[in-house]
């Protein structure tokens, strides 16, 4: 007999949220969020997109969140966090 078919694919989800959080800064022009990937720092402001893939959509006062741009999925970050 032919074999079974393979389960369908599992949902797409996006990658685990590569940044750390490392402070912000709120000027007259908006906050700016400071972020860590690695040895990569960024300054983002909200509609910034970071790696080309991540554009941050939001700046709440306890946490951050991202539009993963490839799956149109929402991340979020909390601030302060460092995982």
């Amino acid at each position: 007999p032919p074999p079974p078919p393979p389960p369908p694919p599992a949902p797409a989800a996006a990658p685990p949220m590569p940044f750390q959080f490392m402070g912000r800064l709120d000027e007259g022009q908006g906050v700016k969020v400071f972020l860590q990937n690695g040895e990569r720092l960024y300054t983002a402001a909200v509609g910034d997109v970071l790696e080309g893939k991540y554009r941050l959509t939001r700046i709440d006062a306890n946490q951050l969140t991202f539009t993963y741009l490839p799956l149109e999925q929402q991340q979020v970050l909390a601030l302060g966090s460092r995982s």
